[in-house]
């Protein structure tokens, strides 16, 4: 066994035993936090793989990668161009405050209306 996947090995051995296990009692109703938890958990996962290839295949891994960017690659550029030519979504924050202000009666108080003074001229008398 080389040393590079003697270390990988150690290293998968450490994930599983020693980190991947807190994750089992990590619940959150907060939704910030449960999005970064179930990354957490994505990512290991990842990372679990990347060291599962280094010992089984790791040339497959290694062109299987570069496969998927080569494909994104090419449809990224298609997808920004089909993007160019759909309307924007509505910002939600501007959909809310558009339904606040129609509902809500405006009074005379509300409207700013900056009052201007007459000017003279130096060749107006008093």
């Amino acid at each position: 066994m080389r040393p590079d996947e003697e270390h990988a090995l150690c290293a998968l051995y450490d994930l599983e035993t020693h980190v991947l296990p807190h994750f089992n009692h990590m619940v959150s109703t907060e939704p910030a936090v449960h999005y970064c938890i179930e990354q957490a958990k994505h990512h290991l996962s990842q990372a679990r793989e990347l060291l599962e290839a280094i010992v089984i295949d790791p040339q497959k891994q290694f062109d299987d990668g570069r496969e998927f960017y080569r494909i994104l690659s090419q449809v990224l550029p298609l997808m920004v161009l089909a993007q160019s030519f759909s309307p924007p979504p509505p910002d939600q924050d501007e959909e809310e405050n558009l339904q606040d202000t129609q509902d809500s009666d405006q009074s005379d108080e509300d409207n700013f209306e900056p009052v201007t003074q007459p000017h003279h001229s130096e060749s107006e008398s008093f």
